[in-house]
């Protein structure tokens, strides 16, 4: 029932803020794919391990990372860390680097300047501190008749690439143009925002305890 639920906002969202950091970075964030262990299959063989490594280890990419000297920084899902150890073999340059699984996520939420992710809600994280997001979505279709997608995407708040040539095309002209986005492209999402987030005031926590004292009160 509608008055089951209160739209109070995250409380974690009261612990974002953007950290102004000499050096630039990016955080790449893919989340998990269950199918991968359901189905039993070699992870090193599935698209996703194919996508995620030939996105990082990718030259062009390499070689702006190194020329601007921007940090870029994987976290895999906490649910797909049993597969770190595929990525091993990976050779990384020097501006890329694995997280461990114990990085704190809103401290990297905070540093970062530009967020890839693929249909994590954590972009929401990244939409509430108003930062430049790409939606790398190489298995949209499968991700959507196995799972199922957050938001459609005429509501897409990002800009959405479904392989590795125009992800990196895009990192390169945002990271370009100061870590944003085209004027009309800001002004979309911009406009778009408040459908997801009602509240950008840091009060989140208030109002959830608001609302649990005003509930105790009623029993």
């Amino acid at each position: 029932p509608e008055n089951t639920a209160v739209v109070t906002g995250y409380p974690r969202y009261d612990k974002l803020y953007n950290v102004k950091d000499s050096q630039k970075e990016i955080l790449f964030m893919p989340t998990w794919r269950n199918w991968i262990k359901t189905e039993h299959l070699n992870i090193e063989e599935t698209n996703y391990f194919k996508n995620i490594t030939n996105l990082i280890t990718n030259s062009e990419l390499n070689d702006f990372l190194d020329k601007k000297n921007i940090k870029f920084n994987i976290y895999i899902h906490q649910l797909m860390q049993n597969y770190l150890k595929n990525f091993d073999s990976i050779k990384l340059s020097k501006n890329v680097k694995i997280l461990p699984i114990d990085a704190e996520i809103t401290q990297e939420l905070r540093g970062a300047d530009l967020l890839i992710t693929d249909y994590s809600s954590v972009a929401y994280d990244f939409y509430y501190l108003n930062k430049p997001i790409i939606f790398f979505q190489f298995d949209k279709d499968e991700y959507d008749r196995k799972v199922g997608s957050y938001v459609k995407n005429k509501d897409l708040f990002g800009i959405q690439v479904k392989n590795v040539e125009k992800c990196v095309e895009n990192v390169i002209k945002i990271s370009e143009n100061n870590f944003n986005y085209d004027k009309n492209l800001k002004e979309k999402f911009e406009k778009l925002q408040p459908k997801f987030l009602k509240y950008t005031d840091k009060k989140n926590c208030d109002r959830v305890y608001t609302e649990i004292i005003k509930h105790l009160k009623n029993k």
